[in-house]
C-alpha cells in the first residue's frame, strides 16, 4: 500500500503526470524546485525524460499524491528511471 505524500518537507523527487495522463499512462519523475509539490496541478517542470522525448507536449500537470520511493518505479516512465538512476548513482 502507498504511503501519502508529506508535503511539509518536499523530497527532491516526486512522481508526476501531465495533463494528457490517463488511467494507463506511466507516471514521470521529476525533480521539485521551489515550487514545492502541487498535488492539485500546476507542475509546468518537465520530467526527467524530457531531454530524450521532445515530442511529448509537457504543459500541465500534477505531483501524484504518493511518497518518492523505488518500490513505485514499476509504474514510472522508464526513460525516468534510468535517468534518475545515472543522476542519483
Amino acid at each position: 500500500m502507498s504511503r501519502k505524500l508529506k508535503v511539509d518537507t518536499p523530497p527532491e523527487f516526486s512522481f508526476c503526470e501531465p495533463d494528457t495522463a490517463s488511467s494507463l499512462s506511466r507516471w514521470h519523475i521529476r525533480r521539485v524546485g521551489p515550487e514545492g509539490i502541487k498535488t492539485g496541478g500546476g507542475v509546468y517542470v518537465a520530467p526527467l525524460c524530457w531531454e530524450e522525448n521532445r515530442n511529448y507536449p509537457w504543459r500541465n500537470g500534477w505531483d501524484v499524491g504518493v511518497e518518492f520511493d523505488p518500490r513505485h518505479f514499476e509504474h514510472a516512465c522508464p526513460r525516468c528511471v534510468e535517468k534518475y538512476k545515472k543522476e542519483t548513482s
